[in-house]
């Protein structure tokens, strides 16, 4: 994971978090409206959320997350549930986040038109498989909307956290708050 905020500010509203539950690693992005203080507390509220959500039911936790966060900026929110024995993943996003995975080539997914705490479209899971060494790339629009993988060599994917380190560093905008995660599947 790496994030940085706009202008160096110690507050950043674009918020990833990582964990697992049980069987499951569970793949969480967040980009709180806007930029400062107020974004970033919408996004760990939210971040809290789906931490005490079970992951079975994407669409319960974007209805809790949206009940929760009422009365705050509001988010927009992406979601990767994994099935750690057999590699089935299931994802979901309301707003301006993206995904892209990376096997035989690049697919991008974008997330269901909506601000999480100010009414949203329900998103629909998309369940993938994710075979050995599948890169799967979460990121906030403080990104540039299609990053490309394949300018990164075997040597600088190697580590999962230099890779996200750099693709902040290459593939930001520099007009806004931005985040990334990067998994790949081992």
């Amino acid at each position: 994971m790496a994030r940085h905020a706009l202008h160096g500010s110690p507050s950043c509203g674009d918020v990833c978090g990582w964990w697992r539950l049980g069987q499951y690693t569970v793949l969480c992005i967040l980009d709180g409206l806007g930029h400062g203080p107020e974004a970033e507390a919408a996004a760990e509220a939210a971040l809290a959320v789906a931490r005490n959500h079970d992951a079975e039911d994407l669409i319960d936790l974007f209805s809790q997350a949206d009940a929760a966060l009422r009365g705050t900026r509001g988010v927009a929110m992406g979601v990767a549930v994994i099935q750690g024995r057999t590699g089935e993943m299931r994802y979901a996003a309301v707003g301006n986040v993206r995904a892209l995975l990376e096997t035989d080539g690049l697919r991008y997914f974008d997330g269901s038109p909506g601000i999480i705490g100010a009414g949203f479209h329900k998103p629909v899971p998309e369940t993938v498989k994710l075979t050995r060494g599948a890169m799967w790339v979460l990121f906030t629009d403080g990104l540039r909307s299609r990053v490309d993988l394949s300018t990164y060599g075997p040597s600088q994917r190697a580590n999962v956290q230099s890779l996200a380190d750099r693709i902040l560093r290459d593939w930001s905008r520099g007009t806004d708050d931005a985040g990334v995660i990067v998994y790949r599947k081992t």
